[in-house]
């Protein structure tokens, strides 16, 4: 018997070990397009959404939309189709049976089963916002033409079409545009342009009531859905800004209370109170007396949001123009506070009011945070919010603490297999894969196992990465940042290596190809940076507003494309200039071959191949040249990227050997391994793919 329990357990370990890995989910390998055998990143995050069951978190992101189990964190689905449209919201139906996806068009999965239930159609603009009816059977599509479409969910079938707006077209589009279905699902309400809120019978499509005077986008229902609060600005009889409490039945005005607020107006969930917001301040008023109940002291508010039990309140702050934190505040205990209009100042207008203590419960974030998305669970226990690094965070709001952190990322801007053998697994470069992105990460990947070995973020960076470079041996890299600092950073410790200053109306150029110096442009001026001192060797003028730089492969000879003047000029490195080339477009990129006897010029609709000794014309490819990139054996150009698309050519014939098709928008870099066999290319859509050079499709 002991036999054979040890027997037992041998046997269960094993198939553990044999069929366990076996049927592991690969993501990286989920949904690729033809040719490519691996994505790195899951995309860029443009909005969340929580089931009604609080189960599942749609992400919805620039590749497809990632369904994710929200008590591990692990992902079960990605959602996509018609591959190159990005997709912008993500919505549950009440019932949990569909899950609206907002591209170029409404798809509708089956949220069970992930399949594609069908697309709605029929709109003659891009999609503004999209509502489920309470019931989960109907579903409103806003468009930017201001007119709003009622669709059966369950036959695909057109029901009626709402216009919500009496504007003449050079005002259609604008933001100020929202359509939301009352609580029980009898009437539309359509806030337009032109300072109307319009109340549409769901069943008829008949108008029902016009609300006059007040700002698009700041209404909402009552929980009940016999009110709507608005805001309305300059109120002649209040003599300034005033919440306007309407009749739905009616369509007439209940009560009005003078303010002082502007933006958002929002009921919280039991009703009982209105939130607004006054610059510093959440304010919060009784719905049915117009009593200031409470204040929540923030600092300058952007955006907020009620937890579904209308305990919690998550304000965004904001700095200038940045995001700076999400506080989490506690409204309950809040008591109400006698309030006497006095003399609007700034932000002193209620300095005077006492601010309730102990109801700030947590800050997630801090300075220079930039926020896509947030929400709140269903049962109000968790706290879903996109971070600076693109990932989606998961926050329990009892203790503040992390629950999980699903990672997604920014745009790439750089990618590049590591030439240094310092990595673990040295013996194969081609397995060493680093991408720079635009929030300050660095990332560096096994490509065999397609897993993230490292991340570093560029501290020394006070805004976004626009620009990067590598010198040749792949041990240093620069970074040009938006405020116009250019850093260096060792690879792959991405340890501070020294400035090179800061620099305005900066292009960033290459390094030469014995690594020693490094090309830029500032303003009029190409200036040469000596690495090894990080001081200026040369600088010279009379250089228009450069657009791209390359050096030849000797190091003799600069090629700077000049976009104002479409023209491409060599330079020698001593300040003199040789030959200048006529182009008739506007330039994307030049660069030469390995062996120096071509010239590519990309512009955008075509690139150009030039014997780079004589400078006479010799082949043109239909394809633009947003991306040039040469293989290290010199054999295959790849270029392209503004449509998505990376083509690769054999550079004896100039034919074509493939196409790289599958990023949505565009190819920001191209990198061949050192056999030139596999490439990677990344792009705005915060993904890298893999492919085999010698795939065809």
């Amino acid at each position: 018997m002991r036999n054979y329990r040890l027997f037992l357990l041998i046997f269960t370990i094993s198939a553990f070990h044999i069929f366990g890995k076996a049927t592991a989910v690969d993501i990286t390998k989920w949904h690729l397009p033809e040719g490519a055998f691996a994505r790195l990143g899951k995309g860029i995050v443009t909005d969340i959404a929580y089931s009604p069951d609080g189960k599942h978190l749609a992400v919805a992101t620039y590749i497809g939309v990632w369904i994710y189990d929200t008590h591990t964190g692990t992902e079960k689905a990605l959602l996509t189709v018609n591959t190159g449209n990005v997709t912008w919201e993500v919505v549950y139906s009440p019932d949990g049976k569909t899950l609206a996806v907002v591209q170029r068009e409404v798809l509708l999965w089956d949220t069970l089963t992930h399949t594609l239930k069908g697309s709605l159609k029929g709109y003659t603009q891009s999609v503004a916002e999209v509502a489920f009816s309470p019931d989960g059977q109907s579903i409103a599509i806003a468009d930017l033409n201001q007119t709003t479409q009622l669709w059966d969910v369950n036959t695909m079938a057109l029901k009626c079409t709402l216009v919500g707006s009496t504007c003449d077209y050079d005002h259609e589009g604008m933001v100020r545009f929202r359509v939301t279905y009352d609580p029980d699902g009898d009437t539309v309400a359509i806030g337009s342009e032109d300072s109307t809120i319009r109340l549409w019978d769901s069943t008829t499509g008949k108008l029902k009531h016009t609300l006059l005077g007040y700002f698009g986008d700041s209404f909402s229902f009552s929980p009940d859905g016999k009110t709507i609060a608005t805001e309305s600005f300059s109120n002649a009889l209040l003599g300034g800004n005033a919440l306007l409490l309407w009749d739905t039945t009616t369509g007439r005005i209940k009560s009005t209370f003078r303010t002082f607020t502007k933006g958002p107006v929002v009921y919280s969930p039991d009703g009982n109170k209105i939130a607004t917001i006054r610059g510093s301040y959440i304010i919060l008023w009784d719905a049915v007396t117009g009593q200031m109940q409470g204040i929540l002291e923030t600092g300058p508010v952007r955006s907020f949001l009620f937890s579904p039990d209308g305990n919690n309140v998550a304000i965004v702050k904001k700095k200038g123009t940045n995001i700076q934190s999400i506080s989490l505040w506690n409204t309950a205990g809040n008591k109400p506070y006698e309030f006497t209009p006095i003399e609007e100042c700034g932000n002193s207008l209620y300095s005077d009011i006492p601010v309730p203590a102990g109801n700030h419960k947590y800050t997630f974030g801090d300075a220079n945070w930039s926020v896509e998305g947030m929400t709140f669970s269903p049962d109000g226990h968790t706290f879903a919010m996109v971070n600076p690094e693109g990932n989606v965070q998961l926050w329990n709001t009892e203790t503040g603490e992390l629950r999980h952190t699903l990672k997604h990322s920014s745009p790439v801007i750089d990618v590049s297999f590591s030439k240094v053998s310092n990595f673990n697994d040295r013996a194969n470069r081609n397995a060493n894969l680093i991408t720079v992105h635009t929030n300050k990460n660095i990332r560096i990947w096994n490509t065999n196992t397609q897993v993230c070995k490292h991340t570093f973020e560029l501290t020394k960076h006070s805004n976004e990465i626009r620009s990067a470079s590598y010198n040749p041996d792949g041990n240093t890299l620069v970074t040009a940042c938006s405020d116009g600092n250019l850093n260096l950073w060792g690879i792959p410790s991405g340890l501070f290596k020294g400035t090179l200053g800061k620099h305005r109306e900066l292009f960033l150029g290459p390094f030469s190809p014995d690594g020693n110096t490094l090309a830029i442009r500032e303003g009029k001026k190409l200036k040469i940076f000596e690495i090894a001192t990080t001081s200026l060797k040369n600088a010279f003028n009379a250089i228009d507003y450069v657009r791209c730089m390359a050096y030849s492969p000797d190091g003799k000879t600069i090629a700077i494309g000049m976009q104002m003047k479409k023209t491409v000029e060599l330079w020698k490195i001593t300040g003199e200039k040789t030959h200048r080339i006529e182009c008739d477009y506007q330039l994307r990129n030049v660069t030469f071959s390995p062996d120096g006897n071509t010239l590519a010029i990309g512009l955008g609709y075509n690139t150009l191949l030039y014997n780079a000794k004589t400078l006479t014309r010799k082949h043109t490819i239909d394809e633009d040249g947003t991306i040039l990139k040469f293989s290290l054996d010199g054999k295959t150009l790849a270029n392209g990227g503004s449509n998505g698309t990376i083509l690769l050519s054999d550079t004896e014939t100039w034919t074509e050997k493939n196409k790289l098709t599958g990023h949505v928008g565009t190819v920001t870099s191209v990198a061949f391994s050192a056999d030139s066999n596999t490439i990677a290319t990344a792009g705005k859509d915060g993904t890298v793919l893999l492919w085999n050079q010698h795939h065809n499709n």
